[in-house]
This record gives C-alpha cells, structure tokens and sequence, in this order.
C-alpha cells in the first residue's frame, strides 16, 4: 500500500524539518560530548530537562518519525516476537522492537543516563517504561499525576510541586550540577513565550478562511514536545507565526475554496499523513486538533504563580487527564469558536485513553447538530489500516455535510 506525505505549504515548514534532521544528529554525538541523556514520554515537563542540562529523547516522537519512513510494521513486529501482543500500544511496540533490534531511521537511540515517565497521559507509559528500564538496567523517575476532574484542587497541586522539586534535585545528582531557580525561570520564560505564540498561530485558525491546517501542525509540533523551552523553538515558531499572519492578512486559506471546516480529534496517522491533503482536495480543511493544541502542548505558562507553580496547569489539565464531561463541554466550546461544520474522530486502536469515550462525544455533538464521523486505524501500525474503507467513509460524511 502506497502511502503520502503532507504538503509543507510554508517556508519555516521546511525549516523546521531541516532542525528536526539536525536534532537527531546532534542527540546522537550527544554522549561524546559528555552530556546526559534522558529517554522521556511524551507530555513530560521538558523544561525541566532542559534546565538541568540533561538531553531529553523522546521514543514517541522517534516513534512518529520511523513510521512517516514506513517502519512501523517492522519494528512492532520485533516487539511481537518477544512477546508483546498486538493489543499493546503500537507506540510501545515501536520503541520496544527499536530497542531490541538496534533498527530504526538512525538506528537504536542513543542509551539513557535515566528514564523519567509520566502519569497524565496513560497507564500503559509506566509499565511500557518499566520494561525499557528493566532491559536497559537504569533508574527510572515516575512523575505521577492525579486525573483531574474539573479543576485542579490545592492538594493534587501540592503533590505535583513535590514531586517536581524532588526530580530537580535528581536531575542535579546526575549532573553534578544543581538547578537553580534562576535557570528555570530562564528555560520557563521561553517556554511561556513558545506558548504564547502557538497559541497566536491557534487563534488565527479561527479565521475563515484557515490559513494553516492540521497537516502543517502535525507537521510542526516536534517544536512543542520535544523542546519547548529553548530558544530555536521560539524563533522558529515565530517565524511560523508571521507567515501565518500573512496569509491573514491577504485572507488566504489552505485552499482556494473552503467548504466545510473539520475538527480532529486524536493523535494523527503518522505514516499516512497525506489523508489531510486528500481531504483538502475535497474541499475540506481540518482547521484544528485536539491533539496539538488542548493536550497541554503549547498550553500557556503563567510565571506570576512562581516556576513550579506555573507547571500545573500545563501538564496536569491537559485533555486526556481531564473528566468525559469536562473534555465534552470542551470539544463543544472547540465547534463553536472554530466554526467547525463536521468532527473527525480518530478511534485510535492503540491509544485507548484518547479514544474512550469518543461515542459519547459523538452524541453530545450531533445532539448540538454536529454531523460527526468515527473511523478505526492505528497511529503508527499500518496493519491495521484500510485505505479503501477509510477514504470511502470520509467522501460518504463529505456528502452529508
């Protein structure tokens, strides 16, 4: 099966494939130049990492990446024959089959110092990170996370400031070096002004038309997780910025003539992104996703609430460690300020935290009189992946729209 690729409709777009390139390259000289390395999941605070100088690799961006170049099947395969069954998490299986086969784009990643694993996402990052660390024979830091129901209360807070300050001073351990306040504030003052941008660029998405869709921002938000506080992320997402703005400015949308606006919900099909594009020939520009943007990647910093405090927010209230009805109340809120006119969800067959409760979702908005569609894949195993079927079922809900 042949799959595309999205179409980088914007110069910084390239840009910033160029730095991705450049980051793989440099992590891997990393440990020749004495640096630390850390294996991260995704939705950890970067920043911490960041601040204490320690290099933060991300298998499931790494993850991402091996299955845009089509290595998805492979390398999961090599999980299977250890053991792993296919109901684990495709992203699991992934990392899992790289680091037993040294296979990948560049190869194995490079071995960790640590591993340090979050609990606001899914359950299965703990005991995916378990078996890395267990195979690998290195400490691993567990930062967990309460579910949040509508709101964070004082006591979950607290918890998570603890734990924030006690892995800064292991952080420190590891580097010989302590983190100062100082520091982090630098790191977390760029990573409020990243946020603040992204946030720009998501605003300007509420245009009609949109200028940017969620094929560029699937494209882009390497930026977002893996390196939010450092400051070529804030350039280039500034630059991203201004040729969004632009294209406001001269009111240009993705395409010439936008139809219908969709909403994406769930994290993209990475080795067949072009389904964005096939959409766009039909008229329909996905306008935004709650992937990139509702998550708590990009989510704004405040500083006045000090550094640590200033953290809660973003990783504790992000939209797959929130209550069905408050995640509800907020994909209502989406539709209305993005003009949405049909909603995508992505029934991910491997990320079950995201997809659970996605056909309550899908009744809450037709009674609101949202047309929704719901499709099955896999984010990154293209076994589980029908073109055919899927491509059927999108031109069928176009109709309808």
């Amino acid at each position: 099966m042949a799959f595309t690729a999205a179409k980088k409709n914007f110069e910084t777009s390239k840009e910033i494939g160029l730095y991705i390139r450049k980051y793989w390259q440099d992590i891997y000289r990393a440990r020749e130049e004495g640096k630390k390395i850390c294996w991260v999941t995704g939705l950890a605070p970067m920043e911490l990492l960041i601040a204490a100088d320690i290099v933060p690799v991300l298998p499931e961006n790494y993850n991402a990446f091996c299955a845009a170049k089509q290595m998805g099947p492979e390398l999961c395969e090599e999980a299977e024959a250890r053991g792993y069954s296919m109901d684990v998490c495709s992203y699991g299986r992934l990392h899992l089959g790289t680091m037993f086969s040294g296979k990948g784009v560049y190869g194995a990643l490079p071995e960790p110092d640590f591993l340090f694993c979050t609990r606001n996402v899914c359950s299965t990052h703990s005991k995916w990170w378990s078996a890395a660390a267990a195979h690998l024979g290195k400490p691993l830091f567990t930062l967990d996370v309460p579910q949040v129901g509508k709101q964070v209360e004082p006591h979950q807070a607290k918890y998570f400031v603890s734990q924030v300050k006690e892995f800064l001073k292991y952080c420190g351990s590891v580097t010989g070096r302590e983190v100062t306040e100082n520091r982090l504030m630098e790191v977390l003052e760029r990573s409020a002004r990243f946020g603040d941008i992204w946030n720009e660029i998501k605003e300007y998405r509420k245009r009609v038309p949109c200028p940017i869709s969620s094929s560029d921002i699937f494209g882009n938000m390497f930026l977002a997780v893996t390196m939010p506080g450092s400051q070529i992320a804030v350039d280039l997402i500034g630059k991203l910025r201004d040729e969004v703005a632009e294209k406001v400015k001269h009111n240009q949308g993705v395409i010439p003539h936008e139809k219908f606006r969709l909403m994406w919900d769930n994290i993209a099909i990475w080795y067949n992104l072009g389904l964005m594009n096939y959409l766009e020939d039909r008229g329909a520009v996905s306008t935004i996703e709650t992937y990139t943007c509702f998550t708590g990647w990009g989510e704004r910093l405040d500083l006045r609430k000090g550094p640590y405090d200033s953290l809660v927010h973003k990783y504790m209230s992000g939209y797959l460690n929130i209550d069905l009805a408050v995640k509800i109340d907020l994909m209502k809120k989406i539709v209305d300020d993005f003009k949405i006119n049909g909603v995508l969800l992505f029934s991910n067959r491997s990320c079950k935290s995201y997809s659970i409760g996605q056909y309550d979702i899908k009744a809450a908005l037709e009674k609101k009189g949202v047309p929704s569609l719901i499709f099955e894949a896999d984010m990154v195993d293209s076994r589980v992946y029908s073109e055919a079927t899927i491509k059927n079922r999108l031109d069928t809900f176009l109709e309808i729209l």
